[in-house]
């Protein structure tokens, strides 16, 4: 299908200034009676699926598109993924689910699932091609997404992989579950890192990312539409920082509310969850001028999940599993306008991490920072390391050595940090590469260039 039209404003037009914390939907009974007691696995698998372009909608589509969506037929096509809603806020471009498992973000071209756990996150595919089908556009059906316009499929190595349900037991697996549905001979896939600790793996497909396509590399870096998102995982956080997480410590909040009665339009996973977000000022960690709008949870007897909707368009999220063992946290935005020093400043205390990943994708390039840390709290070290970040960014979507080669490999050109950095280009310059020993910080860059 041909994108045809640009979008519409939304027909429900959600206006607040500020940061506030007011839901658009709650599952009152569901967040009541949620127990966390046997989850262990923190790193998310990842499913973001786009049928256009940010600026147009596929033709015949509902001028909402997949927001046109009603709330319980999406609780349906959770339930096959095995999580379920907790609550919702809007914006003026995009819907965010705050989920038993992490997160859903829906905008009119575009579906961003998030999933934690034992979830089952691709037996999504075949409702939401039947649910597009009965409320966005009456002629689609499972064949086109053999002709989508790009899906992005990722996460990090789980912790307890024998734990998962047998297809996501081993990265092949996923690879032949994705090709059922997507066209097999124009995906590419990933695995990046030492094999002797955690990986990311990484597999994309679609009509976006075929040789020759210039709808993404003819642009610039200063155009709107262009997509990034930024990804921190965090590993080994730090027993102080993690056990304001715990229900139980839910007194030490700073205001102090948590022994008040609930309001009947209240449940305490919400109220603590929002105590949380103020108390950690994850409330402000992209409060640059910005409108923000927040969701925010905090599991019993731990864990704590949270959305956010900046200036109505764009999201970041924070889910964080405190257990000492398996400690896990995460932040995902894809804000545009995202300083990298800052936001590691405002995101890596939350945790206090032991290690951590910085994923950055973008429809131009995607790279993967990884470090290990002996003090997340310590900017200077950090500071030390994002100018070559930058500069690494830069580099692989720029010109010079790392482009135009065919199965070669090259050395970077900009190797402030004295690492062996290689780029490998193929056919379509896509490239990956490593390199270890960065002074003061101990870590790996590998980066991704998708220009086609």
């Amino acid at each position: 299908m041909a994108p045809s039209f640009v979008f519409q404003t939304h027909d429900e037009v959600i206006n607040y200034k500020g940061s506030n914390t007011s839901l658009d939907y709650i599952d009152h009974e569901l967040s009541a009676g949620l127990d966390s007691s046997d989850a262990f696995e923190g790193p998310e698998k990842l499913l973001e699926i786009w049928f256009s372009d940010n600026n147009v909608l596929p033709e015949n589509w509902n001028r909402n598109g997949l927001r046109a969506i009603p709330l319980v037929d999406i609780e349906e096509m959770l339930s096959l993924v095995n999580c379920q809603i907790l609550s919702k806020i809007s914006g003026l471009n995009c819907d965010a689910y705050l989920l038993s498992e992490s997160s859903l973000f829906v905008y009119k071209n575009k579906m961003i699932l998030k999933t934690c756990g034992r979830t089952t996150i691709l037996s999504c595919i075949p409702k939401l091609a039947s649910l597009i089908s009965s409320f966005v556009c009456p002629q689609y059906n499972e064949q086109e997404f053999k002709n989508i316009y790009q899906v992005f499929y990722s996460h990090r190595t789980f912790m307890f992989p024998q734990k998962q349900l047998d297809t996501y037991q081993s990265w092949d697996n996923e690879l032949a579950c994705l090709n059922q549905w997507f066209d097999n001979g124009k995906h590419k896939s990933y695995v990046l890192g030492d094999q002797k600790d955690a990986q990311w793996h990484l597999y994309i497909n679609g009509m976006a990312f075929e040789h020759g396509d210039t709808r993404l590399s003819n642009r610039t870096a200063t155009d709107a539409n262009i997509d990034t998102t930024i990804e921190i995982h965090m590993t080994g956080l730090d027993a102080d920082v993690a056990a304001q997480y715990y229900m139980s410590n839910s007194n030490n909040c700073s205001n102090n509310n948590n022994n008040r009665p609930l309001g009947k339009d209240e449940d305490k996973g919400h109220v603590f969850g929002n105590e949380i977000l103020k108390r950690t000022k994850l409330d402000c960690v992209l409060n640059r001028g910005t409108t923000l709008k927040h969701d925010a949870f905090a599991f019993d007897p731990c864990g704590f999940s949270s959305n956010s909707i900046v200036d109505g368009n764009y999201y970041y999220t924070v889910h964080i599993t405190p257990e000492q063992g398996w400690s896990y946290a995460s932040f995902e935005t894809n804000h545009p306008c995202v300083d990298l020093w800052e936001l590691l400043h405002n995101v890596l205390p939350l945790a206090n991490p032991r290690e951590f990943t910085m994923v950055i994708c973008s429809n131009d390039n995607a790279v993967l920072e990884r470090h290990d840390t002996a003090s997340a709290t310590n900017p200077s070290r950090y500071a030390e390391q994002l100018p070559q970040t930058q500069t690494q960014t830069q580099t692989v979507s720029g010109s010079g050595p790392t482009s135009g080669n065919t199965n070669g490999a090259q050395t970077s050109f900009n190797n402030n940090n004295n690492n062996n950095n290689n780029n490998i280009n193929n056919t379509s310059n896509t490239g990956t590469g490593t390199g270890t020993g960065t002074p003061g910080i101990n870590g790996t860059h590998v980066s991704i260039n998708n220009t086609g």
